[in-house]
């Protein structure tokens, strides 16, 4: 017999696979029946939130490339109108998904949801928080430094 085999036949110290974590999810914890789970399971509502951030993205760049001006309160208006669009869009996405499921708690283990909310709180911020402290500040939005 090996002398590194145990009697069974295994290895004295086999490797152990290590166990896949499962993904956290709030799916399954949706209401049933529901307006905000009908939208949200909707592959409908899917697929536009899909081609949303894929044109957000693509927006992204041209904004980067085209809008010179440092503050959206002087930007050009297809530039603000965008933006607010974009925001406006991901905020209501976060709001029916949050609606959609009925233990909230859930929803802080959900990575998806989490990265989701990490990045529309961001937009907010930029498109909506700084613009109004840049209007109330006196700011003329032209030089982010007077």
């Amino acid at each position: 017999m090996d002398k590194d085999r145990q009697a069974d036949g295994s290895s004295p110290n086999p490797v152990m696979p290590v166990p896949e974590s499962p993904r956290v999810s709030a799916i399954g914890d949706y209401y049933n029946p529901g307006l905000a789970q009908r939208i949200a399971t909707s592959p409908k509502f899917e697929n536009l939130t899909l081609l949303v951030v894929c044109v957000n993205a693509v927006w992204i760049g041209v904004d980067l490339d085209l809008n010179k001006k440092p503050s959206l309160l002087v930007a050009d208006p297809i530039f603000v109108i965008m933006d607010n669009f974009f925001c406006i869009y991901f905020l209501v996405e976060v709001i029916i998904r949050f609606a959609a499921v009925k233990a909230k708690r859930n929803l802080i283990r959900d990575s998806w949801f989490v990265f989701d909310s990490v990045l529309l709180v961001l937009m907010i911020v930029e498109t909506w928080i700084v613009t109004f402290v840049v209007a109330i500040s006196g700011m003329s939005g032209d030089n982010p430094i007077s």
